[in-house]
């Protein structure tokens, strides 16, 4: 079964790599789409912060009602994110291949 989910964002969405960024440098790279365990990522706290239960409690095991649903947190996804795609006026458009 798949199913389809538009994140419309309130604000700009900013993704970055590890490249540590120092004070006075004028030059961010940005890295879109980010990487599909972002995706995952942000499913995962979005689904802990709706149900009420800590993310720390969920790191750390002392809440595990989460888990059958999302995942063991020291575990790839109990869900799969296919593919990232970008809609503007209606049409949808993906990332090309490296």
């Amino acid at each position: 079964m798949s199913v389809f989910y538009e994140i419309i964002p309130l604000d700009t969405l900013f993704f970055r790599g590890s490249t540590p960024m120092e004070a006075g440098q004028n030059v961010a790279v940005s890295m879109f789409p980010p990487p599909v365990s972002v995706i995952e990522g942000s499913f995962r706290t979005a689904f802990l912060l709706q149900k009420g239960i800590s993310p720390e409690d969920y790191a750390s095991g002392k809440d595990t009602s989460a888990n059958e649903i999302i995942g063991n947190p020291s575990e790839k996804a109990a869900f799969e994110v296919s593919s990232i795609l970008i809609k503007k006026n209606g049409q949808f458009y993906a990332k090309v291949p490296a």
